[in-house]
């Protein structure tokens, strides 16, 4: 079975839905320790047929990330139907408290395969500071 995480190097915390699904929050980051903050409760799941509310699969999926109060900010994620041992998707904010210009990042399996800013879409062919999302086998 394959897990999914979620991490945030943000000074803030994120709040994250997946496909549509019920909203969950990635706390900050410890600003001491600068360990990154994890999903408190409620984050999603992975669904091997592709992408499902609250699940992400194989395809496009939706992430839609607010930092703090600002703007939802979208990202289209493509994942491929080969086995998933770990996606990563990082998102960075250019100021606190603010969803506009965000760059972000995937890597899967510890390769760079996309990159681009808010409103963009990433693919699994090619992936900043913040939060992220990782995939694994469980």
């Amino acid at each position: 079975m394959t897990t999914v995480n979620f991490f945030n190097a943000n000074i803030e915390a994120l709040n994250v839905t997946v496909n549509r699904g019920r909203e969950f929050t990635v706390a900050a980051v410890n600003t001491t320790t600068w360990v990154p903050g994890t999903i408190a409760s409620g984050g999603p799941g992975w669904d091997n047929g592709g992408p499902s509310t609250n699940n992400l699969g194989p395809g496009d999926n939706l992430l839609q990330v607010r930092l703090g109060t600002s703007a939802i900010t979208s990202a289209t994620v493509t994942l491929p139907a080969a086995a998933v041992l770990a996606v990563q998707v990082y998102f960075m904010f250019p100021q606190v408290g603010s969803a506009s210009n965000v760059s972000w990042s995937a890597l899967y399996q510890g390769q760079l395969i996309a990159s681009g800013t808010s409103g963009m879409q990433m693919t699994a062919e090619g992936g900043g500071g913040g939060g992220a999302a990782q995939v694994e086998p469980e």
